[in-house]
């Protein structure tokens, strides 16, 4: 049985999709009993501390909407409107949130049963708002930003943190003007890194996305030339594919003769993005993998010590039910994380490796 989809659609993509106040949703039909509402919720990118503070949820009837394939919504300072066959809908409920502040926020569009309101389908997409009437800088406020300006309530803190350090320095190094390809980027979290240093970001993608430029077909090669790019992003991406030796030649295809390459690994890591979490790579294999490169870096995030500390973090965040509690039992952990540094020698179980090297 095919679900009832809301897809949006961006006339522009990135960063002048932010500002983009009217967007239209393709609206996809499935055979199971229609939706009974379209549910807008508008909340910071970055959660605050009381979820409560959110901007806002508009719900509309579904009745009208589901005769029509497109339907515009208008996001604004003043709210969310929705229109579809040139009718204007008025929504069924409003639930004004008290936070009105500028910056990044998320609508989700959900797609509700009735009586019960259970999700159908829920997609989302990025706006920036400004209540101020002043400009918003979208490098301050990009999304993802869970991935650059972590938090030590986050299991994965050091990893990540590590990992987006390594980034920082990747691109610094690069050559003003140099051509950057982002592998898998999906919301491009790392696109600041590349912005700031005044390099041409590109982000590829199997699922097309607000901040996706070229779309790749699953375990077809990229559709770029060969050597087209000076450099290479490919974090968390590898361990997702069917084939990831293939993917990897691939990626190597398109980077120049002596471009440079930064790849993230994980290895002692919980399984994520399920059901598409396939391998892990151990430093063997790595090594193998990088024989026709030049000034190969294997970097491991740390060593065995620390990682059975990310380990219990990812235990507490799924099982402790108590938010503060898990909250400071996943601090503590970060805080012992930062002691054991010290076993460096020990890279028989890391949580992540980084590697960098030159074609």
């Amino acid at each position: 049985m095919t679900e009832w989809k809301i897809t949006p659609q961006f006339g522009m993509k990135g960063v002048a999709s932010l500002r983009e106040k009217e967007i239209t949703a393709l609206m996809e039909r499935g055979d199971g009993k229609p939706p009974a509402y379209l549910t807008v919720d508008v909340y910071p990118e970055r959660m605050p501390k009381y979820s409560a503070r959110h901007f806002g949820t508009w719900q509309f009837p579904f009745d009208v909407i589901g005769d029509s394939e497109n339907v515009s919504i208008t996001l604004d300072t003043e709210g969310v409107s929705v229109s579809c066959g040139g009718k204007v809908l008025s929504p069924v409920k409003v639930i004004q949130g008290p936070l009105r502040e500028d910056g990044l926020y998320i609508a989700y569009l959900v797609l509700a049963e009735k009586e019960t309101y259970a999700t159908l389908y829920q997609t989302q997409y990025y706006r920036m708002l400004s209540f101020s009437g002043g400009a918003v800088d979208p490098a301050a406020h990009w999304p993802e930003s869970g991935r650059r300006n972590l938090r030590t309530i986050q299991p994965e803190y050091w990893m990540m943190k590590k990992l987006y350090q390594a980034v920082e320095k990747f691109a610094a190094e690069l050559p003003a003007g140099s051509s950057v390809l982002d592998v898998g980027g999906g919301n491009a979290p790392y696109y600041p890194c590349f912005a700031s240093c005044g390099l041409k970001y590109t982000n590829a993608d199997i699922l097309d996305g607000q901040f996706v430029d070229i779309v790749r077909k699953p375990d077809e090669p990229l559709p770029l030339a060969d050597k087209s790019f000076d450099a290479v992003l490919c974090t968390h991406v590898l361990e997702h594919v069917d084939n990831p030796l293939a993917a990897f030649a691939d990626v190597s295809r398109v980077l120049k003769d002596g471009g440079q390459i930064l790849v993230g690994l994980p290895f002692a890591w919980e399984t994520h993005q399920q059901p598409y979490d396939f391998w892990r790579f151990g430093r063997n294999m790595i090594e193998k993998m990088f024989a026709p490169y030049k000034d190969v870096e294997i970097g491991a995030d740390g060593n065995a010590a620390q990682a059975m500390v990310m380990f219990k973090n990812c235990y507490y965040y799924h099982v402790v039910k108590n938010p503060f509690l898990r909250d400071m039992l996943i601090k503590w952990g970060n805080f012992k994380y930062r002691l054991l540094a010290s076993g460096k020698g020990d890279e028989s179980m890391v949580g992540n490796f980084i590697i960098t090297a030159t074609k």
